[in-house]
């Protein structure tokens, strides 16, 4: 009889150590997304931020010079830190080929 209420009593020692131990590692798993959530969040406003100064001062040191194109003469000999998606008004009509028609 005292090795079946000892096995009882282990049991459900056991049980709730497991149980708790799921209950914890849910509320890791679940605080380390909001970690990653809010690092990723944090990483995109950056990075926004980054490119807006940096479009916001190309167009200021233009203001700045007493020729604009200046500075566009400068972007074609130097390239871009971060490749751009849109399309140049100036790159559009490129020739593909020399000769070409």
């Amino acid at each position: 009889m005292r090795f079946v209420v000892l096995w009882l009593v282990l049991g459900r020692l056991v049980i709730r150590l497991v149980f708790r131990t799921f209950l914890l590692l849910a509320f890791l798993l679940l605080s380390l997304f909001q970690f990653l959530l809010l690092l990723l969040v944090s990483l995109l406003v950056i990075t926004l931020g980054a490119f807006r100064f940096t479009k916001h001062e190309e167009e200021r040191t233009k203001a700045l010079l007493a020729d604009p194109s200046e500075y566009d003469r400068y972007r074609e000999r130097v390239p871009a830190l971060f490749p751009s998606f849109r399309r140049r008004a100036g790159r559009a009509a490129e020739p593909s080929a020399p000769g070409a028609g």
